[in-house]
């Protein structure tokens, strides 16, 4: 968008907000480019913000800083909102362009908050007005609601789980199908569900939580679920509800009395999302009986801002789970139409019915039913099938999904690529399903094994060489963490893509800490760059520093037809060096059979024997003939290939030569003008230990070759500096190890 473009986009939105823009009314709130007073504009000098907001005393309240050019970060703008309202001593920010918003409180650093929902669009004046009077970043307007926050919600769902589990419902999916269906009830019920006048007062809520026994069981599943499974099929054959499994009329009836509790009315969070994500954290990551994993909001979010669906495009998640992606897309269209002021009755119903596809092969598209019917609808072509052996020909306009894992494909028979290979199948069920027309796109969150697996090459060729691929958004590792530990990107399709080169564009900051909490950081992403780069409406190829093209012929002769973008970049920063510089790969076999020692990210310094690793089950975890074995000398590293990613690299300090697995990588330093023990603390304590985990890559283990291990550049820095640095690291791990023998060896 053009300057201009944005500010009047913009000002129909705070319009839309009650917010008064003419020039000409005595009540205007909103002013842009200049500000109200004389003393406003003797405050900023020359400087002129885009918006500034006023509240009913004619006070400014707020900057609004719009990100009008794409070559222009999304920080600039943020920190130029922000000096502007240092100089008239306000405390919220807005910075605003196309597909971007973003809040801001000075004085804590933080986004805004409503209700504990963080504030993704403009607040509407009476709200605002409480955010600068309070001087506050988080306000409640839904003082009366008993559910304030998902940590609440969170609550109530462990209740449940536990009362399911007692009741003899073992398996995770299963318990969760059974609350599902009792939390339907619940929202179903509330006041202001869009569903509610569907609902007649005989199967609602009120009319049986009262009920105990078998005459609870017997109503539920002989009169409310038939009813509501009559009101919500779209056709004889679709079942959404399935009768309760429970056979406990007690766990049941505490279970209802539990959900009573809840006023969820008015409230914004996903209710379906939250429990789902809470069965899938609790059991995914322990004993992983649900079979499934959550696609973090914040994620699915980005993939419906870049496809950017317009009103009339339909859009297609062959793999939907619970549907976020479905319900993320209908909220983005609707709520485009609702700041246009487009949104009818008539379109309403439309994009209910014939907007949103969605399959999947377990009992979660019931879920995903549910979830829609509560968050706008849409649910009626959701279908419960192996998409494998349902391939759709040119139907839709837009794909969103993120694909199973790994999986054995089961339509080898049914895609020009014949293979067994389930991601192969995944991505060419998404390039068939998409329209034959140069608007037609895809994006597809996919595993990194994909973007190099050598029995993937022949889908890679395809992609490229038949004009599918736009480019590739390579995700932190982590970022779905605490499911999955697997690093993956997102596939940027188009049915038909004339480019003669292909971008790469790497996150690392997605909006949240790289951790198994994944706590949220109220900052700009590199999703906001992203979206403000727009990039897919480029008339040339964009020059941008996060952005890298590579030529599709340089792809296509690659080894692999390899997708790495890291394979391609060959130009070394200003005061680099390549690690291949200083680093040389070794294999010498233990033919004198020095003893085993152990490779492990728990070393803080040297290489621990076998036999002090492990104790007496020493034995049991190493092979008794160990001349094949290779030897690790003096200053000599050793890495597990399939383990370096999470920090098992090690280096022998003492002049005593070990060996290691056959399976272990060994090298040494080669230059010198760098002291081993500096690159070690650089392998396990520096960016090059993330840049380690994002070039790890692979299938069942993300694994790391030495080849690509020196393909790593870092700072050049003199040999005085790195000895400073190995001194104090030293220093350091002398203290700790003193102090750990001194508790070993403590006795009363």
């Amino acid at each position: 968008m053009h300057e201009r473009d944005v500010e009047n986009v913009l000002e129909q939105l705070l319009q839309s907000k009650g917010w008064v823009t003419d020039v000409g009314n005595k009540n205007r709130n909103v002013y842009r480019q200049s500000p109200k007073s004389a003393d406003e504009k003797a405050l900023l000098g020359l400087k002129r913000p885009d918006f500034i907001l006023y509240d009913s005393n004619e006070n400014p309240i707020a900057i609004i800083e719009t990100k009008k050019s794409r070559h222009k970060k999304v920080q600039d703008a943020l920190e130029q909102a922000i000096g502007y309202a240092s100089l008239l001593n306000l405390s919220i920010v807005f910075v605003f362009s196309k597909n971007i918003f973003f809040s801001y409180h000075l004085p804590t650093k933080s986004s805004l908050y409503i209700d504990e929902q963080e504030v993704n669009e403009f607040p509407i004046p009476e709200m605002l007005i409480k955010f600068a009077a309070q001087n506050t970043n988080s306000i409640f307007f839904s003082e009366k609601q008993k559910i304030k926050s998902r940590k609440d919600l969170i609550t109530v769902f462990e209740s449940a789980n536990k009362q399911l589990r007692s009741a003899g419902i073992t398996i995770g999916m299963s318990r969760f199908t059974e609350f599902a269906n009792l939390l339907f009830l619940k929202l179903v019920s509330e006041k202001d569900s869009d569903v509610i006048d569907k609902i007649p007062d005989y199967i609602s809520w009120d009319n049986y939580k009262t009920k105990s026994g078998e005459e609870l069981l017997n109503y539920i599943n002989e009169i409310v679920i038939p009813r509501l499974d009559a009101i919500f099929q779209s056709n004889e054959n679709d079942t959404i509800f399935e009768k309760m499994k429970i056979k406990d009329s007690v766990a049941l009836k505490n279970i209802i009395k539990k959900l009573d509790t809840l006023d969820m009315s008015g409230i914004k969070t996903d209710i379906k999302g939250d429990a789902f994500e809470y069965f899938i954290q609790k059991y995914n990551s322990g004993n992983k009986d649900l079979g499934e994993y959550f696609t973090p909001r914040h994620i699915v979010n980005f993939l419906v801002k870049i496809a950017d669906a317009k009103y009339g495009e339909k859009i297609y998640d062959p793999f939907c789970g619970t549907g976020g992606m479905l319900i993320s897309a209908f909220g983005y269209i609707s709520g485009n139409l609702e700041n246009e002021k487009m949104l009818t009755p008539a379109l309403l119903e439309d994009l209910r019915k014939n907007t949103l596809y969605g399959s999947e092969k377990t009992v979660t598209a019931k879920i995903a039913k549910m979830n829609m019917i509560l968050t706008g609808d849409g649910h009626s072509n959701i279908v419960q099938q192996d998409t494998f052996r349902n391939p759709v020909d040119g139907k839709f306009d837009i794909v969103l999904t993120n694909i199973p894992f790994s999986q054995t494909g089961t339509g080898s028979d049914l895609y020009d690529i014949e293979t067994e290979n389930g991601d192969s199948q995944a991505i060419q069920h998404v390039l068939k399903s998409l329209k034959n027309n140069a608007a037609s796109r895809a994006f597809v969150i996919v595993p990194e094994g994909v973007l190099n697996n050598s029995d993937l090459t022949s889908l890679r060729a395809k992609l490229v060489s038949g004009n599918h691929l736009q480019g590739i958004i390579s995700l932190p590792c982590g970022a779905f963490l605490p499911y999955a530990d697997a690093k993956t990107s997102i596939l940027c399709l188009k049915k038909q893509c004339d480019n003669e080169k292909i971008f790469f564009f790497n996150v690392e900051n997605d909006g949240h800490t790289l951790t198994t909490r994944r706590r949220k950081l109220d900052t700009i992403t590199d999703f906001d760059d992203f979206i403000a780069l727009d990039v897919f409406k480029r008339e040339n190829q964009l020059e941008h520093e996060k952005i890298m093209w590579i030529e599709k012929e340089r792809i296509l002769k690659s080894e692999n037809v390899t997708l790495l973008s890291f394979k391609y970049n060959q130009t070394l920063k200003e005061g680099n060096v390549w690690l291949s510089d200083i680093i040389r790969e070794t294999s010498e076999r233990n033919s004198r059979q020095f003893p085993t020692a152990t490779v492990s990210n728990e070393s803080y310094w040297g290489i621990p024997l076998g036999e002090d690793y492990w104790g007496d089950n020493f034995v049991s975890v190493t092979s008794e003939e160990n001349t094949n074995y290779k030897v690790v000398r003096r200053h000599q590293f050793a890495y597990n290939p399939s383990r370096i990613n999470v920090g098992s690299v090690v280096m022998n300090t003492s002049a005593s030569p070990v060996s290691v697995s056959s399976a272990y990588t060994t090298f040494e330093v080669c230059n010198e003008k760098y002291l081993p023990e500096y690159i070690f603390l650089l392998l396990k304590y520096s960016p090059v230990a993330l840049e380690i985990k994002n070039r790890s890559f692979g299938t069942v283990r993300q694994t790391l070759s030495f080849k690509d291990l020196s393909t790593i550049q870092i700072k050049d820095i003199d040999l005085a500096e790195q000895k400073k640095i190995v001194k104090k690291y030293v220093s350091v791990f002398n203290r700790f190890n003193k102090a750990k023998n001194e508790l070993d060896s403590f006795a009363l």
